[in-house]
């Protein structure tokens, strides 16, 4: 059944009016907006998930129409909303989506590497001038509260010690002295690539490490492309790698 978007808006405060299903929505830049009272005791399923889903392009199964700008959205297709979303529209998630390893500031960067912005420099300065106007800019260097993998550094910062937390599993602060992530950019066409060890790592096991991670990757391209002469050429690669680094034994 489609969302009536006309009968989620008409709970909103009596100060916006509600015209041929089409609600004028208009804020300024860096504007917040309130568009459920706080009082309402009726709140909960009034339409305000579905409102923000459908504002932020991830719900199309509604009736009416949403005019962003010139723009109606129902005319675009995935991949334009897809742009449009990157370049257009700031979403925050109720549960917040971030990277748990990475601080507030490098958070931020991610948005502007994944629209193109190549200089580091810029998206540093961009990311803390963004942080400066919601007043979060002397929290740049914080880990998110809630994360996954807890990182102390000494002082140039480079990792001491590395926990990570799996609530799902039954994982809880388990320690650990290397991860490797890697993000696909399609639009960019380039990999997004993060990689964090403890200063103290054997080399024993950062050379099993590396070895074990390039027996998985061979794994996983086989899977993803079924391409049997290219997985048997990184196999034998993974072997040699094991050899000079006398890692299997005779």
């Amino acid at each position: 059944m489609k969302r009536m978007l006309l009968g989620v808006l008409i709970l909103f405060q009596s100060c916006y009016t509600v015209e041929r299903n089409c609600l004028p929505f208009h804020t300024g830049t860096f504007e917040f907006t309130q568009i459920i009272k706080n009082t309402c005791n009726q709140c909960s399923g009034s339409g305000k998930s579905t409102l923000l889903n459908i504002l932020g392009g991830f719900d199309r199964d509604y009736a009416g129409n949403f005019m962003l700008g010139e723009e109606n959205m129902r005319d675009k297709t995935e991949r334009e909303i897809d742009t449009i979303r990157k370049r257009r529209i700031g979403f925050v998630f109720q549960h917040y989506v971030l990277l748990n390893n990475l601080t507030v500031l490098e958070n931020v960067e991610i948005a502007l590497r994944v629209i193109g912005v190549v200089s580091a420099g810029s998206r540093k300065r961009a990311s803390l001038h963004a942080l400066k106007l919601v007043g979060l800019r002397e929290h740049a260097d914080n880990l998110p509260v809630m994360k996954a993998i807890k990182r102390s550094l000494d002082e140039n910062n480079i990792p001491e010690n590395m926990n990570w937390t799996a609530e799902d599993g039954g994982i809880s602060r388990q320690e650990t002295k290397a991860m490797l992530l890697s993000l696909w950019n399609s639009e960019a066409q380039e990999t997004l690539k993060i990689d964090l060890w403890v200063k103290d790592m054997p080399m024993d096991q950062m050379q099993l490490f590396f070895h074990q991670t390039l027996v998985s990757l061979s794994d996983t391209f086989y899977e993803a492309t079924k391409d049997e002469k290219m997985t048997a050429t990184m196999k034998d690669f993974c072997d040699y790698f094991a050899e000079k680094l006398k890692l299997k034994k005779d």
